[in-house]
């Protein structure tokens, strides 16, 4: 079956080559009110014929390749995206016109300093979403920068092209409904990052744990922050919680820096211990979706259901208007009212 041409379209419609392909790339005079009509015919009668535009025409013209990279680290805990978030991404994307591919950033300096430039120039990249959020290697900033290529930070917290959730002003606001409910007995609990390790963690480490902390202070009210002084192993977590937390002078409430391993501690020791959740204890946290445990449906902070959408809109914005930084978007979370809040039953003594 031969190619369909602008050439055959404009014949079908009645108009010239020059007209057909204007409306086709978006010419801003054929989206006007007046030519609306003629430019929706034209549009309609190339989908009917089977037209398919020629990226690499469609590229020479624009200066545009219409490819993004999402750049990923070496280990899987070390990024910053879910499978919903790469979704979310690629239908904004498609809806733009682009395509996203995956990267994994070298190890070592020197081969990412070689091989990065070369995929970006080899899949002709329009610009490049740095997944990347643990474990950042120092050097990594630098040579992006390098490259002059348009770069949006997946939750990390940079002066400027950076997006991530508000954290602090989250667990800020958890701990203040908290007290609301009539608790005054809560306990912030990280299982993932110990004291020794909060001079190279997160930002999202810190800035929970001071949004609890402004909070009680705020209210008067004495902290408890569960941290272990040395990291633990994945079967050390469990028993850790149980030790520190579930004691004579257990808290009326616990928020957790998350649901994988503090919750799910707190979940398993309460079960166990025969704690009624939340008639004993309430439980808040942050988690990747809407979780239930059981016939428990958590009450959690839960990734905006806007992050994905405004993350592509933050890169295309950059791409289209010559590279020049953008300020940080900062998103609330989006709370999930679950099961696992009420007022205390117990006393705050």
């Amino acid at each position: 079956m031969a190619m369909v041409t602008i050439s055959d379209i404009a014949r079908k419609a009645g108009v010239s080559p020059n007209t057909v392909s204007r409306v086709i790339n978006g010419n801003a005079e054929y989206v006007r009110p007046s030519f609306s009509k003629r430019a929706a015919r034209i549009r309609k009668m190339a989908d009917k014929m089977g037209y398919m535009p020629n990226a690499a025409a469609q590229s020479m013209r624009s200066g545009r390749h219409r490819c993004i990279s999402m750049l990923a680290g070496h280990v899987h805990w070390g990024s910053a995206f879910s499978g919903d978030l790469l979704i979310g991404m690629q239908k904004t994307l498609s809806s733009l016109g682009y395509n996203m591919m995956l990267n994994i950033l070298p190890k070592d300096e020197i081969e990412a300093g070689k091989e990065l430039p070369r995929i970006f120039r080899e899949n002709s990249v329009d610009g490049i979403f740095i997944g990347i959020m643990r474990s950042v290697p120092e050097w990594l900033e630098s040579l992006i920068a390098d490259m002059e290529i348009p770069k949006v930070w997946i939750g990390s917290k940079k002066k400027t092209d950076c997006i991530h959730h508000d954290d602090f002003g989250a667990a800020y606001d958890i701990t203040r409904k908290l007290i609301g409910e009539g608790h005054a007995k809560i306990a912030y609990m990280d299982l993932s990052t110990s004291a020794e390790a909060l001079d190279r963690c997160h930002f999202s480490v810190l800035d929970k744990m001071n949004g609890y902390l402004k909070a009680m202070k705020q209210a008067g009210l004495a902290p408890q922050v569960i941290r272990s002084p040395k990291t633990l192993l994945f079967d050390q977590r469990s028993a850790y919680a149980r030790d520190n937390l579930f004691d004579k002078d257990m808290p009326t409430a616990v928020i957790s820096y998350d649901l994988h391993f503090a919750g799910r501690s707190f979940l398993c020791n309460a079960w166990k211990k025969g704690i009624e959740i939340p008639g004993d204890i309430s439980l808040a946290t942050f988690a990747e979706e809407e979780s239930f445990e059981d016939d428990l449906k958590i009450s959690s902070f839960v990734p905006n259901h806007k992050f994905a959408e405004t993350a592509v809109n933050l890169l295309y914005d950059k791409i289209n208007n010559g590279n020049k930084p953008h300020k940080p978007a900062i998103l609330p979370f989006d709370f999930v009212e679950g099961d696992t809040i009420a007022g205390p039953r117990r006393k705050n003594e």
